[in-house]
């Protein structure tokens, strides 16, 4: 979530379009509603960033490049960069900015589609996850070791100071992505398309801004923010309990979880499957189908 002059290029760029929308249809409340979620939301995630940077943090990145290289052997942003190509990384470079753009295209395409919930879950998204980067503050690869592309760092899992901004676990980059799939509706094409995005963003987020355990810790939270935005408590409960307890796992346990790397591999797995499988048992008790669909489509 760093914020650079590109990002505030696409940012001004959509909210033109919204205002041009509103302009051309001026008795439909949508425009208005987007036009407010993108002057409230980055203004308030950006000053929470700033407030969190002024606090001046100790950051726990070794902590973190440590649990990846337990899983991994090492961080891919230590050597990704070097194996993609120039255009590779261009590409990836766009996919991981346009970001803000896509959340408006998902928004209209929602709406069409009467799935409900996608404004709410990206709001939850941006506010609450720039929160939860006060419970372990960590800034990315890039900002906290400047050689990560010829060097591993040889750390211990001790607290530095890093002069930028908490803002990597979890990834809201990829929670943002996963959103898109959750909230793709019923046309297989959006679904294919949403599926493109989440493995490019996947991908973008790895080659100097995430670790790869904040993408493991950002699907649970994209499951919570969708689940909560379509009224599925208890499934929002559960992956919320999931993002906490890696959160303080990391916080106050990691040099045991580099310890066992075994059973770190069957945290991160069940991480992955628990929002799967619960959101699957619960539309087969409802006779519910077309998992992962966040919301069925008004009749």
């Amino acid at each position: 979530m760093t914020q650079t002059p590109s990002l505030l290029y696409l940012l001004a760029f959509s909210l033109l379009a919204t205002c041009i929308w509103a302009l051309r249809r001026p008795n439909d409340r949508e425009p208005v509603r987007v036009l407010m979620m993108l002057l409230t939301v980055p203004a308030l995630v950006g000053y929470l960033l700033i407030l969190e940077d002024d606090a001046g943090l100790l950051k726990f990145d070794r902590h973190l490049y440590l649990i990846d290289r337990a899983l991994l052997g090492t961080s891919p942003a230590f050597f990704l960069t070097r194996l993609l190509s120039t255009p590779v990384r261009v590409a990836l470079s766009v996919i991981y900015r346009a970001t803000g753009p896509m959340i408006i295209l998902w928004y209209i395409l929602a709406r069409l589609q009467r799935v409900p919930g996608f404004g709410v879950a990206v709001t939850v998204n941006f506010i609450l996850g720039s929160l939860l980067y006060l419970v372990v503050p960590a800034s990315g690869p890039a900002f906290a070791f400047p050689d990560f592309r010829v060097a591993l760092p040889n750390v211990t899992p001790s607290l530095m100071v890093v002069t930028a901004p908490p803002n990597a676990i979890p990834s809201l980059h990829m929670s943002t992505a996963i959103l898109t799939l959750l909230f793709a509706g019923r046309r297989a094409t959006l679904r294919v398309a949403a599926g493109v995005f989440v493995t490019g963003t996947a991908v973008a987020t790895l080659i100097g801004e995430h670790y790869v355990i904040d993408l493991i810790v950002a699907v649970p939270f994209a499951f919570f923010v969708a689940r909560l935005a379509t009224k599925r408590y208890a499934e929002a409960f559960i992956n919320f309990a999931v993002v906490l307890a890696w959160l303080w796992s990391i916080r106050l346990a990691t040099p045991a979880l580099i310890e066992h790397p075994a059973w770190l591999w069957i945290c991160a797995i069940a991480t992955l499957l628990i929002p799967c499988v619960w959101g699957g048992l619960q539309r087969k008790a409802t006779r519910e189908i077309d998992w992962p669909v966040a919301a069925e489509e008004a009749p």
